[in-house]
This record gives structure tokens, sequence and C-alpha cells, in this order.
């Protein structure tokens, strides 16, 4: 059972889950691979250590002022395993603790990764923080868009690169094989849900 517990912050609490996951080689098996795929990628954003994987939930794609990132799920490489953390947004009050947390993550881990957070989940973010007027976090020192790649490697063969085609066709071949999704809401309808 999971259970999501307060996260406190000078800015109130939000929720929070965190789970660890062992195994440490695919952080390097993934760094190796990057470096093949984008050779102009700085050598300093190529460790695993430094990365920080995010993805957000939001109440819509419009983007702009009016649309709230009220789940942020965050992952990085640490002893030895991948630590899985979800920020939950009960309410709108709770906005300024889900981005002060995750600004104390970005500080730790300078290197973002995201599947399309270039064009959506970064600039919605930073114009969240921007709307606070008090709560700053440091651009990362480099951004991997894995979308992009994705699209070079893939889109002919696949057709979509949508991740939940990149995962039933790429990687549980690859031998994520023992690892599905389970109960997926579809995207169209979470902030609904």
């Amino acid at each position: 059972m999971i259970c999501a517990s307060p996260l406190r912050t000078s800015h109130g609490e939000c929720l929070a889950v965190r789970r660890w996951f062992d195994g440490h080689e695919c952080g390097n098996s993934l760094g190796s691979a990057l470096r093949r795929l984008l050779p102009t990628i700085p050598e300093d954003a190529l460790d695993p250590a430094q990365w920080l994987f995010l993805d957000t939930e939001t109440t819509g794609l419009a983007g702009g002022t009016g649309t709230y990132a009220f789940l942020v799920g965050l992952a990085w490489w640490d002893a030895g395993g991948l630590e899985v953390e979800q920020l939950f947004l009960r309410d709108y009050s709770e906005e300024h603790a889900v981005l002060e947390a995750l600004a104390a993550r970005m500080a730790e881990r300078r290197v973002l990764v995201t599947f399309n957070g270039r064009s959506f989940d970064w600039p919605l973010l930073e114009t969240r923080y921007r709307m606070t007027r008090r709560i700053h976090a440091s651009p990362p020192a480099a951004h991997l868009d894995l979308l992009h790649p994705a699209r070079q490697l893939w889109r002919l063969k696949l057709g979509s690169v949508r991740l939940m085609e990149l995962e039933e066709h790429i990687l549980i071949p690859l031998g994520a094989a023992d690892w599905r999704r389970e109960g997926d809401i579809p995207g169209a309808l979470i902030p609904q849900a």
C-alpha cells in the first residue's frame, strides 16, 4: 500500500508520495545511450546523478496563467536505486508549497529530464513561479527532452511516439516485460478526475 503524507514547507503543505525502486544500472545505460544519440550534450549533463526526471499533470493543456500543475512527478537516481516522488496539490492554496518543494529538488540535481517538457511542463512551471512573485527555481543547467530523440529514432517505425506506444513497442521488448501500466486514466480525463 502506498500512502501519501503531508509535506511541510515554509509556504504551507501539500501531499507527497515517495517510493524507492532498487536498481541503478539503468541510469548508467541511459547515459551511454544519450551520449550516442545527442553528441552535442554537455558532458556534465550525462551524469545520471545530476538528473531530475519531471512530469506534470495539469488542469488543462492551454498553458498560461489559468493552468495549474496539480501533480508534479519527480524521480532521481539515489543510493543504488530510483527515488520517485509525487507532489499533489489538494487545493489551489497549496501551489506555493509544491513549487517550493520542486525548487529544492531542482537545486539538488541540475539536469532536467522530461518527455515534451521543454515545450510544455517547464514553461508552465516557469509561469507558475513568476505568478508567485516569491518563489524562484533556478533554471536547469541542461534540459534533456526525450521526445525529440524518440521522434528521430522511432517515428517512422511506430508512427506515434506517445509514451504508451514507446513503452509497449520499445521498453517492454528491451527487457521491461515485468513492468506494465495498470489502471491508467486517459490523459484527457485527468483534470476531470
